[in-house]
């Protein structure tokens, strides 16, 4: 996948519930299974300028 290429399935994981640990399983007809993160502005190790 690449930047600006639209994904055939998404899904989103919570804080919470990232914290708590989470199974993934790629059932769908994508393959490979790309996970991508995004960290929210409260993470202080995300850099302010990029």
């Amino acid at each position: 996948m690449r930047y600006d290429q639209i994904s055939g399935d998404e899904f989103f994981v919570s804080e919470d519930a990232a914290k708590k640990g989470i199974e993934i399983k790629n059932t769908g007809s994508y393959e490979p299974l790309v996970i991508l993160q995004n960290f929210a502005n409260n993470n202080p190790e995300v850099p302010t300028v990029v």
